[in-house]
């Protein structure tokens, strides 16, 4: 039996329902960025190619210390990102997924994401 997410005054749709991502090793910021909120989700990402294109805020870890880091940009290929994961936290966090499921992920780290701004 199917669970397609769906609003008020909404079609069905294609969601998610009770995603489990396992814990790993641990992933830490080192000389990166972590990021923390994603803004306009709903805008920036095409569920058919798989492009996203985001605006973001996060903490960029230079050695021991870490700064905030506001209003840059993240463009990817969800399914290349999914591919270049390249550590996985030994933390995990839930979060609310449509239709009134649950996610809960480990933070992931990815390389060579297009970062501009900040």
């Amino acid at each position: 039996m199917g669970h397609a997410p769906r609003g008020y005054a909404l079609t069905l749709g294609v969601g998610l329902s009770n995603l489990i991502r396992e814990s790993g090793d641990g992933a830490r910021p080192d000389d990166g960025v972590v990021v923390t909120d994603l803004v306009g989700v709903h805008a920036g990402a095409n569920p058919i190619t798989g492009d996203v294109s985001l605006q973001d805020l996060g903490l960029r870890g230079e050695g021991d210390a870490v700064r905030p880091v506001e209003n840059f940009a993240l463009s990817f290929d969800l399914f290349g990102l999914l591919e270049r994961v390249n550590a996985v936290g030994d933390s995990l966090e839930w979060r609310p997924g449509g239709a009134g499921g649950k996610v809960v992920a480990p933070p992931l780290r990815a390389d060579a994401l297009s970062f501009a701004g900040a």
